[in-house]
């Protein structure tokens, strides 16, 4: 009963306040994400959020204070490229190197199963990291540290925690249903809901975050004290407090 309701706050949650401005902002920022600011002021928004959350503040902040969401946002930058770097790259290359090194392909089957294989490994991969990064930015959240990014014992043990591995689950499944309605909407109306794609996305984001927030601060005893007796400090608050006074 606990994660239903939980499962139902966390998909009302981008739904409070400027709803409409939050979402165009929101949506733009993901249209040129490929750019680096618009992409470092969104991490850095994500990781306001999922701190937020994971004190027990269920207030969602606005995007406003640029100097603390750059500030931040590059530093979770930094974290995702390093993390994507050992999860992603470093498998994908070792990949290839090996099965240049001992397999020799003989002819296009051979080519295609390779790149099936490269394909699957990517994919494995980048579903690890995507549940493992939001973990990351929260603890630096959480202790304005970027050292504590890269405590593995402790990240190990939340990944352990039961509580943890059903958000991700939970997570994964939202993603992928709500792939498949926009893919089936988008093809009823004949590509006319495309445009939707970045308030979507934008969406998701808000919701993982109210996921892992919620699951990582009763984990860590943020916001009920239990098994792991790490606790928030006031860093928390000195990171994200100029954004606070905007809410």
């Amino acid at each position: 009963m606990e994660e239903q309701t939980i499962l139902v706050e966390a998909l009302k949650y981008p739904l409070q306040g400027s709803t409409t401005k939050r979402h165009l902002l929101g949506g733009v920022l993901i249209l040129f994400s490929w750019l680096l600011l618009p992409f470092i002021i969104l991490v850095g928004y994500y990781i306001h959020i999922i701190t937020y959350i994971s004190i027990g503040n269920k207030d969602i902040p606005k995007i406003s204070d640029y100097k603390t969401l750059i500030t931040n946002g590059t530093i979770g930058t930094i974290i995702i490229f390093t993390y994507t770097g050992f999860f992603i790259a470093a498998p994908l290359l070792t990949t290839m190197v090996l099965a240049e090194r001992l397999f020799d392909p003989q002819g296009t089957a051979d080519i295609i199963f390779i790149i099936d294989s490269l394909f699957y490994i990517l994919a494995t991969f980048t579903l690890i990291t995507a549940g493992i990064l939001p973990i990351v930015l929260c603890r630096y959240g959480q202790s304005g540290n970027f050292s504590a990014c890269y405590d593995l014992t402790t990240l190990v043990r939340l990944l352990q925690r039961k509580r943890i591995m059903k958000t991700v689950a939970i997570t994964y499944g939202i993603g992928a249903v709500t792939t498949i309605l926009f893919t089936v909407l988008t093809v009823v109306t004949f590509g006319l809901t495309l445009f939707l794609i970045p308030l979507i996305i934008f969406w998701f984001a808000l919701v993982s975050a109210f996921l892992y927030g919620n699951a990582i601060g009763i984990e860590t005893g943020t916001i009920t004290p239990t098994v792991i007796s790490e606790t928030a400090t006031k860093t928390v608050e000195t990171n994200t407090s100029e954004s606070n006074n905007e809410t």
